[in-house]
């Protein structure tokens, strides 16, 4: 069974691989296609969930951490519960969080209630689960919440029983109703509740732990109402309900003699720093379904749209790379084409407030002016050779695949002497033993392992003229194999956007006089094909198939319409099996920029695609802006708290930063410096069916597949050891290790260990850990010396990693040049000292409100003395309430 498990894992992987590089032949210009690296950095916004300091302490718990409270009245037959949680992302399935039970009774760990982390998929989607076992009841039931937890954020959990009905409620919304078990619970009134227990953070029978931080647990004798719960937070009790509280636990007493609880195993649960936040609404912006990023959000994009603030001016630097040989000859690109091509993309630009600033980087280097790049057909340097013809490598330029696709004979006398023999030019004859890559035949070198061959990869291309995306786009003119493709770009949310191998690369010929530069800026800028999302980019039955013009379909534009790829100037004509239901294709836009029409009609972008634009670059692109403003907040203040003479405002910050912050890439560091770095070496222990590299950077590979973006170990049934080891750019002091893992068939202890590697060579183990595949791995750390490398052990070969990430602790030296934002806050009518007033932080509370009256507020951000544009306006009129007041409106 395991030899066919691991079939199955290496031919899925294998299979995906292939459909990924044709992918890029499929799309005849456009984005890089093949081997797409999407990073998840960006699908939610901000970052860092929101957090407090003014509850004190909370407990944390890891794997084998428990404790129990005794003496304790447990309600036998109506019961409320709640508490704040903050779980680390990696959960054993169940993860019992709070179990009630009755020692005494002969089933004990049957009757009652508990609370747990459950999976809704496989290995995935981890949700809060209330289960009820009444004692009159064969079985349990369970019910689950509505969504899945992220982790590292705090969750207000409650939950109630009335002797009928249960209740689950996260974050002070109902998520779940159940009925099936009815009357008593356990009763223990003839021990005088001796025997009643409530367990927290793991059941230890079972081995079932729950990981994370816990806060202000009560256990009420009365199922209270929803208002009681939203009501009820530490900062809200209500007079009412507090005589039915039997247990009320807020952790801030640390000395032993009077805590409430024992532990139940000899590994005691951390005190630490409560951050509950003050602010109980969440304010995070999320990525939709078919998005990739939160520029991809409709409230986003339609905020962008309406507020022309947002689309002010911006102006981005480019770089043309110019490659030539050594001794200034043969440049690929000359000034006036270069011009040429500059003026004609200014010109397309311009008109939506998006301009560029141009340099030209002169490369001399012979070498690579000489070199041709394999690139468009799905052809990579490692398929060369490897005694398996394939069609995208079956190119004159490689001898037909090293030799694969045409075998021809080749006398032994021939080999070796000194005479470049084409029939013996492949890699059965080991490329005429070298003799075709010395001297002056090296022009019919087409050995991989040879620097001296004629055709290189484009990401050998690239990391050849060494020049990074971090401060301007690169764009190169090269000559390649695939004469149908136009020319290729990055996407923002890949994780190579920002390095040596992100930028456009563009043939001769589709340089200085044609638009197709302008179509790849759109993908650089966050724009799909107008024809993504039809018949021609994916099938008939998948969720984002776009039947009808919309801001989450396809293109994610609802003033596209759907279309199918066609290069045509005029509506497509598409036979009717390939429409998937559509009678005709009417209205399209092919002459818009990101369709495939020729230049002869090809004109404009739209104004939602302008709007994801300047999104997009506010996102992703402020270190290539000349003059970084802090960008658009784009969604309005929000009322979190509201009394007849005052209300609470929170905000969003900007998406980015503006001044010396994007140019110093202050991204990496949150409010309190604290430095997140991921992954820049990576090496594994033995060979890998996908490479160690894979895993460096942030994530990009789909979730919970194998996936050829991640590191993957061949399977190696005698290997006793199997690890990846990472390594960091700089050696920190860790509070905190994230593991993105994709796929595995491992259902507990998916890294067998994790071991720190200190900067003075030694190494400590931190233990091991289960991880869900849609959720990355979270796991404080507590050391205090720098780690440069980390160490993962897996315990089978079916295990992928995609990405590893260290975070420091406060104030790293990093981020000293990042200075904190601060808002500006703009009223109507004004204050009592006028218009505006400066606020440190993205919280503001009006203290001068009329309750007869109509208040109108805006917030920019400002740093360096240098102001964004306001957000959109919120209108408050207290008659009317707010979103998020507790009360039903209609």
């Amino acid at each position: 069974m395991k030899g066919l498990t691991t079939c199955l894992v290496l031919l899925y992987c294998t299979f995906y691989s292939t459909v990924r590089a044709l992918d890029s032949d499929k799309h005849k210009c456009g984005a890089t296609h093949g081997h797409r690296m999407r990073r998840h950095a960006h699908e939610l916004f901000p970052r860092r969930p929101p957090s407090g300091n003014k509850y004190g302490y909370a407990l944390q718990f890891e794997t084998g951490q428990a404790i129990q409270y005794l003496n304790l009245r447990s309600p036998s037959k109506k019961f409320s519960v709640d508490f704040w949680m903050k779980p680390e992302g990696g959960q054993s399935n169940p993860a019992i969080v709070l179990h009630a039970y009755d020692k005494c009774a002969l089933e004990n760990e049957a009757r009652g209630w508990l609370i747990s982390l459950r999976e809704a998929g496989v290995t995935s989607d981890l949700r809060i689960s209330f289960t009820v076992h009444a004692a009159s009841a064969d079985s349990d039931k369970s019910i689950m919440s509505h969504s899945k937890i992220e982790p590292r954020r705090w969750y207000h959990v409650a939950a109630t029983y009335d002797g009928i009905r249960m209740k689950l409620y996260v974050n002070q919304a109902k998520v779940a109703v159940g009925y099936g078990q009815k009357g008593t619970i356990f009763d223990s009134t003839t021990q005088n509740h001796a025997c009643d227990l409530l367990e927290v953070g793991g059941d230890v029978k079972r081995g079932l732990y729950y990981r994370g931080e816990i806060d202000k647990l009560r256990l009420w004798n009365e199922a209270i109402s929803h208002l009681a719960i939203t009501q009820s937070l530490p900062e809200n009790s209500i007079d009412s309900v507090q005589d039915k509280i039997e247990l009320y636990d807020d952790f801030n007493e640390n000395n032993m003699k009077n805590r409430k609880w024992i532990p139940i195993t000899d590994r005691y649960p951390r005190f630490v720093r409560s951050t509950v936040p003050e602010d109980k609404h969440d304010l995070a912006i999320r990525k939709p379904p078919c998005g990739k990023t939160i520029c991809d959000n409709p409230e986003v994009i339609r905020s962008y749209l309406n507020h022309p603030g947002s689309r002010g001016s911006k102006s981005l630097r480019i770089r043309f790379i110019n490659v030539m040989d050594n001794d200034g000859g043969r440049a690929m690109l000359t000034d006036s084409e270069i011009n040429s091509q500059f003026q004609l993309m200014q010109s397309a630009f311009s008109q939506y407030n998006i301009s560029w600033e141009m340099t030209v980087e002169s490369v001399r280097n012979s070498w690579l002016r000489n070199k041709t790049v394999l690139h468009g057909v799905g052809c990579e340097v490692a398929m060369l050779g490897n005694d398996v013809c394939e069609d995208s490598c079956n190119l004159a330029i490689t001898a037909w695949d090293g030799g694969d696709c045409i075998r021809k004979k080749c006398p032994p006398q021939k080999t070796k002497n000194g005479i470049c023999d084409p029939e013996c030019n492949s890699a059965r004859f080991k490329y005429d033993g070298g003799d075709c890559c010395i001297g002056n035949m090296s022009k019919m070198c087409i050995d991989p392992k040879s620097s001296n061959r004629r055709y290189l990869g484009i990401d050998e291309y690239k990391k050849a003229v060494g020049i990074t995306n971090r401060d301007a786009l690169n764009v190169y003119v090269v000559n390649w194999t695939d004469e149908n493709l136009q020319g290729t770009a990055s996407f923002p949310w890949e994780k190579t956007v920002h390095t040596e191998l992100g930028g456009v690369v563009l043939p001769p010929k589709n340089f200085a006089t044609t638009k197709v530069l302008i179509h790849e800026i759109g993908h650089i800028l966050g724009l799909w094909h107008i024809h993504h999302g039809s018949s021609t980019e994916m099938s008939c039955s998948n969720d984002c198939f776009e039947s009808f013009a919309s801001l989450e379909l396809g293109d994610l534009c609802s003033d596209t319409n759907p279309t199918v790829k066609h290069s045509t100037c005029g509506d497509p004509v598409v036979p009717q099996e390939n429409m998937c239901g559509l009678h005709i294709y009417t209205n399209t836009l092919y002459n818009n920029y990101m369709g495939y029409a020729n230049d002869s009609c090809t004109d404009h972008f739209t104004p939602q695609q302008v709007a994801r634009m300047h999104c997009y670059i506010d996102l992703d692109y402020q270190s290539w802006q000349t003059n970084a403003k802090p960008s658009f907040v784009p969604l309005p203040p929000r009322i979190t708290e509201a009394n007849d003479d005052r209300i609470k405002l929170s905000w969003l910050p900007p998406l980015g930063p503006g001044g010396n912050n994007a140019i110093n890439l202050c991204n990496e560091c949150d409010d309190e410096h604290i430095l997140e770095q991921y992954a820049t070496t990576a090496s594994s222990s033995i060979d890998s069916a996908q490479a160690p590299d894979q895993a460096i950077g942030p994530p990009d590979a789909d979730h919970c597949h194998p996936s050829p973006l991640s590191w993957q170990p061949q399977y190696c049934p005698e290997c006793p050891l199997i690890y990846l080891e990472v390594g960091f750019k700089q050696a920190v002091v860790p509070t905190e290790i994230t593991i993105w893992m994709p796929y595995s068939d491992v259902k507990s202890h998916t890294f067998s260990d994790i071991v720190l590697v200190y900067v003075d060579g030694s190494v400590e183990s931190i233990g091991n850990g289960t991880a869900q595949c849609d959720s990355p791995f979270t796991k404080p750390v507590y050391v205090k010396k720098k780690v440069v490398r980390v160490r993962i052990f897996v315990p089978s070969f079916a295990v992928c990693i995609d990405a590893v990430k260290l975070t420091s602790g406060i104030g790293h030296p990093n981020c000293s040049k990042c200075s904190p934002l601060h808002y500006v806050i703009r009223r109507v009518p004004p204050f009592d000292t006028g218009h505006e007033k400066n606020v440190p932080t993205a919280h503001f509370e009006d203290k001068n409100i009329d309750v007869k009256g109509r208040y109108e507020y805006r917030v920019r951000a400002v740093t360096h003395d240098v102001a964004g544009p306001f957000s959109p306006q919120l209108i408050y009129e207290a008659k009317r309430g707010f979103c998020g007041d507790g009360k039903i409106d209609e």
